[in-house]
């Protein structure tokens, strides 16, 4: 495996990113209100019909991360997220193996996030 990347991004028309603002362990790599102007993508200037927030780690390895996650439980639980997802991203060069213990899976399931593995080849350069 060469790379890894990984955050958790929650979305929904009712959801408010705010409460997740107070903890210094993330980085948050965007985040709006319903309302606000959207800044970036297809839909930069237009107002948002719903609420986004994208937590990263601040330099720290998967399992940490998700363990990050489960110390602010109560908060991701009992938001009004229509989406609640977290992404990997492995980019690898010749074989990729990835396995996750038990433990892990459980503290995903019990924040109630939707698992996304994206995995790319990466090509030799010549």
């Amino acid at each position: 495996m060469i790379n890894v990347h990984f955050y958790c991004s929650l979305h929904g028309g009712n959801f408010d990113p705010t409460p997740f603002l107070d903890h210094a362990q993330f980085e948050f790599l965007d985040y709006y209100r319903v309302g606000d102007v959207l800044q970036r993508g297809r839909f930069k200037g237009e107002i948002s019909n719903y609420g986004y927030i994208c937590l990263k780690s601040k330099q720290k390895g998967f399992d940490e991360f998700v363990h990050d996650l489960y110390a602010i439980k109560p908060l991701i639980v009992k938001s009004v997220a229509d989406r609640k997802i977290l992404h990997l991203t492995l980019e690898y060069k010749g074989q990729c193996n990835w396995e996750f213990k038990p433990i892990l899976l459980q503290i995903i399931s019990k924040l109630g996030l939707t698992l996304t593995l994206s995995c790319y080849e990466l090509e030799d350069k010549q």
